[in-house]
């Protein structure tokens, strides 16, 4: 989660032509957002589940898929909530 943050701060950062507060508002945002940390969860257990052998490929792929839908069903809430 912490490397997320990291890379979005030095995204946001180099794009000079955003303001402080804008970057303010984004970064506020993205730490409150479900998507935000479901994706976290699902980078970070990639990278741990690949480096374990004794742990089945299939689960933690199904597992990807689970945080995937769980995302998409998000989005597709907060699309519905806008309009």
């Amino acid at each position: 989660m912490g490397f997320c943050v990291i890379f979005y701060r030095y995204v946001v950062s180099n794009n000079r032509r955003t303001n402080r507060r804008y970057k303010e508002l984004i970064m506020n945002g993205l730490l409150k957002s479900r998507k935000f940390y479901l994706a976290c969860f699902g980078v970070i257990q990639t990278i741990v589940f690949q480096y374990l052998p004794a742990f089945p490929k299939e689960v933690w792929q199904s597992i990807n898929v689970l945080v995937m839908v769980l995302i998409a069903g998000i989005a597709f809430e907060d699309g519905f909530k806008t309009k």
